[in-house]
């Protein structure tokens, strides 16, 4: 396809051009897992091996050189900080030291907030993981400076409490702070004597602090500190009425129980003897309350035979009704057979008549013999 002068137009070249595909066709990818082969060809392995070698050659750098240069540089960096480690630290230590100038102690704290009370706790902390050089340790040992300062915290804390016992005692004479005080001065006292029985019972406390606590008289268990307050109050019945013979129907119920109570542990032999020594300075009376009395009564009819020559004590005798009532009450179980063949010997011993006909007998012959 030709035209005339033998030159070919622009369609005849293109469609030329086509025909002997001199241009790619346009190559569509697709949706397989299988990619096509990129149609552009490789150059020859041959051509990439002489391309490599072609490259410029770098020279080899000496690895001992290099090694001996940052081995300096890193020595070097260590000296620097350690020397300016070193000379933080005395900076430290000499305001630490003008500190216990001003205020008598180097108890720094990290609370305070300041770069010398962060760099005391840091100090603290390096002693205790065994990581504080020992010539340190010696320089702050020599300015008095405490390592475990919570303990020291503490022990001065507990002295101070302790003396606030102290007063207290002195002031009202026992060591029993209620719990749940309403004085607001007291409250932070009574925390503190509730959390020692706390450490007591798990036997915490140490024995230096619970010779002290007992020396002061302080009641580490509950049960103690019950009989503590009762015996207070029986403290305070005998000097109101001159004798510690609570009966047990008394108004204060809880007294005379207790009272009670503390007779049955005599007769068991269960009384521990601190407690029985405090007892008996207050001439308590051990046996129970009825054998007391009846012994009380006894006597009187002994001293009153010594007056009158006999046991025949009127039935309404005005001078002492007590007596009379009693005497009248032993006939009565006498006759019942209710009095006890103890008391029954004593009574007889003295001359005592129990019949009632012979009583009254008795006190008639006496009246006409006046």
């Amino acid at each position: 396809m030709e035209s005339e002068g033998g030159k070919r137009t622009r369609q005849e070249r293109a469609i030329a051009v086509v025909e002997k595909k001199e241009l790619r066709p346009l190559t569509v990818r697709s949706s397989s897992k299988a990619k096509t082969k990129s149609t552009a060809r490789r150059p020859p392995r041959a051509t990439i091996t002489k391309a490599t070698n072609t490259k410029t050659k770098v020279a080899p750098v000496k690895k001992e050189s290099n090694v001996k240069i940052k081995v300096e540089t890193v020595a070097a960096r260590r000296r620097a900080n350690s020397k300016n480690r070193d000379e933080g630290w005395e900076k430290k230590f000499n305001e630490l030291v003008e500190y216990k100038k001003q205020y008598g102690n180097t108890n720094v704290t990290y609370r305070d907030e300041c770069p010398l009370g962060i760099w005391v706790s840091s100090q603290r902390k390096l002693f205790r993981a065994g990581k504080l050089i020992e010539a340190r340790v010696k320089r702050l040992k020599s300015i008095g400076f405490v390592f475990y300062l919570k303990k020291q915290i503490s022990d001065e804390m507990w002295d101070e409490r302790y003396e606030e016992l102290v007063a207290y005692k002195a002031k009202y004479g026992h060591t029993e702070i209620p719990t749940k005080t309403r004085v607001p001065e007291l409250k932070p006292l009574a925390k503190w004597v509730l959390k020692q029985r706390i450490v007591a019972k798990k036997n915490e406390l140490n024995e230096d602090r619970m010779k002290r606590l007992k020396k002061l008289g302080f009641t580490f268990g509950v049960k103690e500190k019950y009989w503590d307050i009762r015996y207070q109050e029986l403290k305070e019945y005998k000097e109101a009425f001159g004798d510690c013979d609570v009966k047990i129907n008394y108004k204060h119920k809880q007294l005379g129980t207790w009272v009670h109570g503390q007779r049955q542990k005599y007769k068991l032999k269960t009384l521990p003897k601190s407690q029985y020594k405090k007892l008996a300075k207050l001439d308590f009376i051990f046996e129970p309350a009825h054998e007391h009395r009846w012994k009380l009564a006894f006597d009187e009819l002994v001293e009153y035979k010594s007056k009158h020559g006999d046991c025949n004590v009127p039935f309404q005798c005005k001078q002492n009704t007590s007596l009379s009532y009693w005497v009248h009450t032993q006939r009565a179980k006498y006759s019942n057979g209710r009095l006890r063949s103890d008391r029954v010997k004593r009574l007889e011993k003295i001359g005592f008549i129990f019949g009632f006909g012979e009583f009254f007998l008795g006190t008639f012959f006496t009246e006409d013999e006046n």
